[in-house]
């Protein structure tokens, strides 16, 4: 098959844009002029150049809008992209990714996937998908819009949805078939959000108990992080000085959970815990950087 050369591409590019223009002489000599470059050598299939066309299309379309969206005023989060190990009760059942990616001029996604591994993986097959989309504001606050969490395997079947509409100060959740109309106040947070506030504050000289209001499946609560101290970890990523935080549910003690944040990361956790009745404890731990920048 005949490669097209980058030039061709360009005058594909020039074409499609101007296509929908009122056509002139000149843009139907263009017009003929395009074509005859991408006529094929050798008969293709339609299909197959069609394929070829959208596609090139498509990745230039996409490094356009990537390259037009600017990171808004006064906007102080690192972008990046972090794998974790996650061990239970010290076995190695999954890995996770977390990222934080801009998706537009004021709006943001940060999500989190996880993933089934070794042994595990052998007896169920479960992903767990949790994002949450949000918009950064001319005040410099942090609003959510959406927030998702999807867990599907073989046995297990999990959902939960929160819709942020602030013009009536309400937000839509629903858990499974389970639904709810919450009261918003301002400063509002997402289950996943509350995690970039802390880095947030952090990352400004902040070093405290924080409270966060917080919006989980029927009501919107309050809940605090408590300040444990300094910790060196030792990670495959070297030792790491970290800031450990804690909360407790005040319903169930018995639940727990745990935050190692790292100054010279950017106050990424590099160690998450937590653990349910019974002593069964969770622990994610950090293998590895992908992208870490600090905007501004």
């Amino acid at each position: 098959m005949k490669f097209f050369h980058l030039s061709n591409i360009k005058q594909l590019l020039y074409f499609v844009q101007n296509r929908g223009r009122q056509g002139t002489n000149e843009n139907q000599r263009e017009e003929k002029v395009v074509f005859s470059y991408f006529k094929p050598t050798k008969p293709i299939k339609k299909k197959l150049l069609r394929n070829t066309f959208l596609c090139c299309i498509g990745i230039f379309y996409a490094l356009s809008v990537a390259a037009t969206d600017e990171l808004p005023e006064g906007f102080d989060l690192p972008l990046f992209s972090a794998d974790y190990e996650v061990f239970l009760m010290g076995l190695h059942i999954s890995n996770a990714r977390r990222s934080l990616k801009q998706v537009g001029p004021k709006r943001f996604l940060l999500k989190t996937e996880m993933e089934l591994t070794g042994v595990a993986s052998w007896i169920r097959s479960d992903v767990i998908n949790i994002s949450s989309l949000w918009e950064w504001q001319d005040n410099h606050a942090m609003r959510p819009l959406q927030y998702r969490y999807a867990h599907q395997g073989k046995k297990k079947q999990r959902s939960q949805r929160i819709d942020f509409d602030w013009d009536k100060q309400q937000a839509h959740s629903q858990k499974n078939q389970e639904q709810w109309l919450l009261a918003l106040q301002p400063g509002t947070l997402d289950p996943l959000l509350s995690y970039l506030m802390l880095i947030r504050n952090l990352q400004q000289g902040k070093i405290a108990d924080f409270r966060f209001l917080l919006a989980e499946k029927n009501e919107v609560k309050y809940f605090t992080l408590k300040y444990e101290g300094e910790e060196t970890l030792k990670t495959k990523l070297g030792n790491l000085k970290t800031l450990k935080f804690s909360r407790i549910n005040p319903d169930n003690p018995e639940r727990h959970s745990a935050m190692w944040c790292a100054p010279d990361l950017r106050y990424l956790p590099v160690r998450i815990d937590h653990t349910e009745p019974g002593n069964k404890t969770i622990s994610a731990w950090i293998s590895q950087i992908n992208h870490l920048d600090r905007v501004q």
